[in-house]
């Protein structure tokens, strides 16, 4: 990882499948760990409703997790994991309502005011968050 920090990589994109894995106990975790953090290189994944309805299982996108996946409302969990636990700095969607969705529900959670321009006025408080 540090190889391609210092080739001037800045962010990997890699698609879900390669960020997530089940546990022994059939939950969603991370699959990629700390050393991309370390190098200090952000994530940026792919594509988070490319594979159509998750009651069948998922697709291509979400085959590492695929056991786990068995209703559309994974979709949220899989953000979750992704967001909280890998620590993605986006996520690319065919359907952007779910990360807009996602993203409001987090910043109502933690009490941040909705809106880019109070965000922006009071950007200490939400980099201290």
């Amino acid at each position: 990882m540090a190889e391609l920090k210092a080739s001037g990589v800045k962010i990997l994109a890699p698609p879900i499948y390669l960020m997530l894995a089940l546990n022994d106990k059939g939950e969603i975790v991370p699959r990629i760990r700390q050393g991309r953090k370390a190098a200090g290189l952000d994530l940026i994944g792919w594509s988070l409703e490319r594979d159509g309805p998750l009651n069948k299982g998922g697709g291509f996108y979400h085959r590492s997790v695929k056991a786990a996946i068995d209703r559309d409302g994974d979709t949220l969990t899989v953000l979750d994991v992704l967001a909280k636990q890998v620590g993605v700095r986006a996520m690319f969607s065919d359907w952007p309502a779910t990360t807009t969705f996602m993203r409001a529900a987090w910043d109502e959670v933690r009490g941040w005011p909705r809106g880019r321009l109070f965000r922006k006025a009071h950007a200490a408080k939400l980099d201290a968050d």
